[in-house]
């Protein structure tokens, strides 16, 4: 079966592209960018998911077969949204103050 995440991943990188090399204005560009680079980080939350697995932590519960989801990507993405986020903020903050200066 298609999953979605492949869906929104082709939207949201595109709409991010589109608009990096579309709109003159720094502030767009920025936040296309800030699309641009979610994408990313839907698509390999995408790949990195399996359907009725468990998580990998030790349960007496569960049968000998039972699939196990790698945190490894989850723990990545979380990283990268968060360098994002203040990759994003920085970048504000001196259109901002390159905005106010030409003022």
């Amino acid at each position: 079966m298609f999953k979605i995440g492949y869906i929104i991943f082709s939207l949201a990188f595109s709409l991010g592209l589109f608009g990096v090399f579309y709109w003159r204005n720094y502030f767009r560009k920025i936040i296309s960018f800030a699309i641009f680079s979610n994408s990313s980080i839907v698509m390999f939350i995408t790949i990195a998911y399996k359907y009725n697995s468990a998580i990998a932590i030790y349960n007496q519960n569960l049968p000998e077969n039972t699939i196990y989801t790698d945190p490894i990507p989850s723990v990545l993405m979380l990283t990268a949204i968060v360098v994002g986020i203040s990759i994003q903020a920085i970048a504000l903050s001196l259109y901002l103050s390159f905005a106010r200066k030409k003022d």
